[in-house]
């Protein structure tokens, strides 16, 4: 059975996607706490032995004995709707009782097509409201981008190369066959990786620390029969 997930994107990602610049994108591994240390596995101490594009799980292990399974997000062939920030309008209506009613209406504009404010009226005429709403709250009848999962591996973060720059939406003056990995790619990366890890966690999880990471590769497909029916 194919599942249908969400998954979220910040606007520059998804004009990469919409642009058909961006067909990979890198997740963070979390650890569970090892049962004997009480401690978070560190990267450095952990190696991985499973082939991911079919597993339900992949098998971990920190040195020197403890061996942990972590499932993976998504699996192979699994599609992902895009959720990103909208505007949803809001219309009133005055009721008898002369209060005024208000309530989202199915009115949807995208912050990653350009528009760039806290709401707006759509026209004066209608009189709705666009509200914009943050990616976590995109209503699912909103969704305009669907994903298939292509294949499904898991690495370390700084095993990115060149090519998968590219695939990850970053535009770059290395030409697309090219089989290196550049300073202006490996920057370029780096600050993209950095900006999505909350300040909390970039001990664990910023480019430095290396952390593994689910490497996620995509294809657009079309709206899965039924959705939001």
């Amino acid at each position: 059975m194919i599942r249908v997930l969400p998954i979220l994107f910040n606007t520059d990602m998804v004009r990469a996607i919409l642009d058909g610049r961006k067909t990979e994108t890198r997740r963070v591994v979390k650890f569970p706490v090892n049962k004997y240390t009480h401690k978070i596995p560190g990267a450095d101490s952990v190696s991985a032995y499973s082939n991911t594009m079919y597993s339900e799980k992949v098998s971990f292990h920190e040195e020197p004995f403890y061996c942990f399974d972590v499932k993976p997000p998504y699996h192979r062939g699994d599609i992902l709707y895009v959720r990103e920030s909208v505007f949803q309008g809001i219309a009133s209506s005055l009721q008898p009782s002369g209060e005024t009613e208000s309530w989202f209406t199915h009115d949807f504009e995208y912050y990653a097509d350009g528009l760039h404010k806290k709401g707006h009226w759509k026209d004066d005429y209608q009189q709705i409201w666009m509200a914009r709403r943050p990616s976590i709250h995109m209503p699912k009848e909103a969704t305009r981008i669907f994903l298939r999962v292509a294949n499904l591996r898991v690495e370390r973060l700084q095993e990115i190369n060149g090519q998968d720059v590219l695939k990850e939406g970053l535009n770059s003056h290395v030409h697309p066959q090219a089989d290196y990995f550049d300073c202006n790619q490996r920057e370029m990366f780096e600050r993209l990786w950095n900006s999505t890890i909350k300040k909390t966690d970039l001990d664990c999880y910023e480019w430095n620390a290396n952390p593994w990471v689910w490497v996620i590769e995509f294809e657009r497909c079309e709206k899965p029969e039924g959705w939001c029916a």
